[in-house]
């Protein structure tokens, strides 16, 4: 691990979602803006670029290579080195937590109160509770096989969507998903689940096995997990940065593994 202190002031911003772009750039949403790494040199982006002064929430990579940022107060998109918001119908300064492309390269954006705005590139589809959202606050967006978009709500069963159909993602009960704020799927096909209350599930297809503070799991709150090329997992939440390497967790400090 390499640590850089105070790049740039980058040591002074709280980050909130990182995104590696396809030409390995590093983005960073943050508490003052949007920050990049080209692994040598960081550069900020802030009301100066034309972003407000929300915090970036939430951030993604668009199959022709636009970078979108969700902040707390609206949605932008990068163009020409500025950033240009796209207003979602009927909305003021919407918070974004949330944005995925499905494979037909339309923008689903997840909004905090609102349920799911579905961008065609010319006109919005919108999906509520009425639609068969669990509620209208959107944690988190996951492409999965086929069109399908996995859509989480905190406190809810997950659901698959699509721009004409939402149906649910697991057979789980309902009380092994109360405070669900993250899901990602590894090699092995187990789904991994992260909590809101020091919590790490395993569910197998059959059964679920739970990781606290007592198996390693640190995280006072989960809000992020990453399976990676090498089949470790990582999780990132309140308290810092853990990783599973099939047999334990371990923390990961500035240094490194602890």
């Amino acid at each position: 691990f390499n640590y850089y202190k105070n790049p740039g002031q980058m040591e002074d911003r709280k980050v909130d979602v990182v995104l590696e772009d396809k030409n390995g750039m590093i983005w960073f949403g943050t508490d003052q803006g949007v920050s990049s790494f080209d692994g040598t040199d960081f550069l900020h982006y802030s009301t100066t670029n034309g972003l407000n002064e929300g915090w970036t929430i939430s951030l993604l990579q668009d199959k022709t290579g636009v970078i979108w940022a969700g902040t707390t107060a609206g949605l932008f998109y990068l163009e020409n080195n500025q950033w240009k918001e796209l207003k979602l119908p009927n909305l003021i300064n919407p918070g974004i937590p949330a944005l995925a492309e499905d494979e037909d390269g339309n923008l689903w954006i997840g909004t905090d109160t609102k349920g799911i705005f579905v961008y065609h590139g010319l006109d919005f589809s919108i999906l509520t509770k009425e639609s068969g959202l669990c509620n209208d606050a959107i944690a988190s967006l996951e492409p999965q096989q086929g069109d399908n978009i996995r859509i989480i709500s905190p406190f809810c069963e997950p659901l698959l969507g699509t721009r004409s159909q939402i149906t649910c993602a697991t057979t789980l009960p309902k009380d092994q998903l109360r405070g669900l704020l993250c899901m990602a799927s590894d090699e092995e096909g187990n789904l991994w689940m992260g909590f809101d209350f020091n919590s790490v599930r395993r569910y197998n297809g059959s059964s679920i096995q739970s990781f606290t503070m007592k198996e390693g799991m640190g995280l006072r709150q989960i809000q992020t997990i990453l399976t990676d090329k090498n089949g470790l997992i990582w999780f990132g939440g309140l308290g810092g940065l853990y990783v599973f390497d099939g047999k334990i967790f371990k923390e990961v400090s500035r240094d490194g593994l602890c």
